[in-house]
């Protein structure tokens, strides 16, 4: 495959080479024409169709040429594969990042429930016995929901390493097909 690119912007360059040798010749043809414009101003308005048709002719040559060899590099890429490697790595991070926003909001609700626990706590709180045992109470409460919070991330994390590792042996095994 790397061969058939390859020729193909050899050809190109061919292709671009003999473009500028034609346009190098309407060039000289045109200067002539310049020449002989100078001593006969009818001659002006030849001269200047000359190189404008020099210019159409190149920019059609060019125009025409890079069509063709993006014709046939598209003809030998896939692009039903490419866009369905695509969509697919966009599903695994659209459910990556959907659960990571729902690990970070479950992490704020934990701390906004406990915040309002320790605090309604506080309020039945005689002594200071009372605030150290709500304290204790709550930091081992928060700790474990937050380890629960934490498994669960370390989960999504895994889950979204094995789509990626899949997407890429698919991906790979697609364009080793080729």
């Amino acid at each position: 495959m790397e061969n058939t690119f390859i020729k193909q912007w050899q050809d190109m360059n061919q292709a671009s080479l003999d473009a500028f040798k034609k346009l190098a010749s309407g060039n000289t043809e045109a200067s002539n024409g310049l020449f002989n414009a100078q001593a006969v101003p009818a001659n002006f308005a030849e001269f200047m169709k000359m190189a404008l048709a020099s210019t159409r002719d190149l920019r059609e040559f060019n125009s025409n040429a890079f069509n063709t060899l993006l014709q046939k590099q598209l003809s030998i890429v896939d692009l039903q594969s490419s866009a369905t490697a695509v969509k697919s790595l966009g599903e695994i991070s659209q459910a990556a990042v959907s659960g990571f926003v729902q690990s970070q909001t479950a992490t704020l609700v934990i701390y906004m429930e406990s915040t309002a626990h320790y605090l309604e706590e506080l309020k039945k709180a005689k002594t200071a016995e009372d605030v150290i045992a709500a304290q204790t109470a709550l930091f081992a409460e928060l700790q474990d929901k937050l380890k629960t919070n934490t498994e669960q991330t370390l989960e999504l994390l895994g889950s979204v390493k094995t789509g990626l590792n899949a997407w890429a042996e698919t991906t790979l095994n697609s364009v080793s097909k080729k």
